[in-house]
């Protein structure tokens, strides 16, 4: 009768490699997946700026004004094509639907409008979350911000971590940029 030599299975050394190997894994995957809460706030800056950018480019394409307006309470923005071309904007349903594509949007949890104590963004105006009159940037028939050469910035932070930040700036020539925090500067 033939006798067996070895056993089928595993040592107890191969399990503790394994484990070991599937830590390692984890430890290098993981952060890769979670965002941080600096890179929500910029996130949620570059969504701004491109919904802006959509803004001003239907402005320019249909000839006509085009506005965004931010509610700071309400953590949202809207957008408004004035489509009768009064030079009035309502901020009705009506004027959302004719711009098409982008009408409003609310912040994703936990990004709020606010600069908190962080430094301006160079060269714009001070202010605690959005520097524009009334809260809105106007955009005229060429795409340009009304009244003609103003510009301002609007802040986004998170509402757990407020050295979280990131900015859009607009300027007069309807220009549009992200910038984010970057613990000492901005960038």
């Amino acid at each position: 009768m033939p006798t067996r030599r070895g056993h089928a299975g595993f040592s107890l050394i191969e399990m503790v490699m394994v484990i070991v190997l599937i830590g390692i894994a984890t430890a290098v995957v993981v952060p890769r997946f979670t965002r941080s809460q600096s890179q929500r706030a910029y996130g949620a800056a570059r969504q701004l700026a491109a919904d802006l950018e959509v803004v001003r480019s239907r402005a320019a394409a249909s000839a006509t004004q085009a506005r965004m307006r931010f509610d700071a309470s309400a953590g949202s923005y809207a957008a408004y094509l004035d489509a009768d071309r009064d030079g009035v904007f309502a901020n009705s349903s009506a004027e959302q639907d004719s711009l098409g594509l982008f009408r409003a949007r609310t912040l994703e949890t936990p990004i709020e409008f606010g600069r908190g104590g962080r430094a301006a963004v160079p060269g714009y105006p001070e202010a605690d979350a959005i520097s524009f009159t009334g809260a809105a940037v106007t955009f005229d028939p060429r795409g340009l911000v009304r009244p003609l050469g103003d510009r301002g910035v609007i802040y986004l932070r998170t509402a757990s971590e407020r050295a979280a930040i990131a900015a859009v700036t607009v300027t007069g020539a309807g220009n549009v940029r992200a910038w984010r925090w970057t613990g000492s500067a901005w960038q």
